[in-house]
């Protein structure tokens, strides 16, 4: 962002904006100026590129005390950036973290220029100083496994995450190939219930779970079919499934299971109510299932894949219906 145009920027903030949208790409220094220039924000979204200078970037611990909603797309390949932006960030009322890197990250790695390593960590700290976030949506390419893992483990008696959506950048895009290559950082095994080491009941990571979605994915049916079937005990304190979106990045089986109507039928004979897509590779794109509101990848659509910017609207964050999933009730 050039001087001239980032002091237009600044002359129109004030301590009073509460939603801050901003698509072009912002040098990280740039975003801390507006984030302590706007202290009531309440849903923020911006796009990183890098940091210009360290030295200008500051060190204070910015307060963000009404902070519902931070939504970043990091476009840097140095993991300073993203790591600094979440570490001195202060917002006990965070709900939402929606966090999604570079959009060809298929270049990214056939170029060894993004390495296991040069990934955020200190997201990790900001959920676990958060405590009432309900939704993460992650490009986990873009995560370390261990992040990844950290962000499961945080004790279940003080996060109370209902919505877990793990996205890929251009998920129905990813060459089969191309993924093949690239090491999946979550493992979906991670959320399947299990009997308790001490064999009394049974112990899951994120048990208030509600919605998750995974895309561009490469496990097996079997554990698909063990991850949602095992939540379905309306007796347990494990939370029931309510929405599930699996995108497959293979193809179906030729063994002629059919896993999304084995599930359907175990939540009905168990009266549970469930939202359920499941797509591979050679399903019907067009289908009308695949438009998800909470969704990242899907925003910018609405139901007829018309871009419902295409109107005139610039303001992509609706805020109807929140309540079903930023509720402080927890069951």
């Amino acid at each position: 962002m050039d001087e001239i145009h980032l002091f237009q920027l600044m002359r129109l903030t004030s301590r009073n904006v509460t939603h801050f949208s901003f698509h072009s790409l912002v040098d990280l220094a740039d975003i801390f100026r507006i984030l302590e220039s706007c202290p009531q924000l309440v849903h923020a979204m911006f796009s990183i590129i890098t940091i210009s200078d360290y030295n200008t970037v500051s060190q204070r611990i910015i307060q963000l005390p009404f902070l519902e909603s931070l939504w970043i797309v990091d476009n840097s390949l140095d993991t300073l950036v993203s790591d600094a932006l979440y570490k001195h960030i202060a917002a006990p009322a965070l709900r939402w973290i929606q966090h999604k890197g570079p959009t060809d990250i298929e270049f990214l790695f056939s170029n060894n220029r993004f390495s296991r390593q040069n990934r955020p960590h200190s997201i990790s700290s900001l959920v676990e100083t958060s405590l009432g976030i309900r939704v993460l949506e992650l490009d986990r390419f873009v995560m370390a496994p261990d992040t990844l893992r950290t962000l499961l483990e945080v004790p279940s008696t003080t996060f109370f995450l209902n919505t877990l959506c793990l996205i890929s950048p251009n998920p129905t895009e990813i060459k089969v190939s191309a993924l093949g290559e690239i090491i999946d950082p979550f493992d979906l095994n991670d959320l399947i219930v299990q009997e308790a080491s001490d064999g009394r009941g049974k112990y899951v990571l994120l048990p208030r779970l509600e919605i998750f979605e995974l895309n561009a994915t490469l496990a097996s049916d079997d554990t698909v079919f063990k991850f949602v079937s095992g939540r379905m005990d309306v007796r347990s304190p494990i939370y029931t499934l309510k929405k599930v979106v699996i995108l497959f990045n293979r193809r179906m089986p030729k063994d002629g299971r059919d896993i999304r109507q084995e599930i359907l039928d175990r939540a009905n004979a168990a009266g549970i109510q469930l939202d359920l897509t499941i797509q591979y590779l050679d399903s019907d794109k067009s289908s009308s299932n695949l438009v998800d509101p909470l969704s990242p990848s899907l925003i910018r659509t609405d139901s007829s894949g018309e871009d419902v910017y295409s109107d005139g609207v610039s303001w992509p964050f609706d805020e109807r219906g929140q309540e079903d999933y930023l509720s402080d009730d927890d069951g």
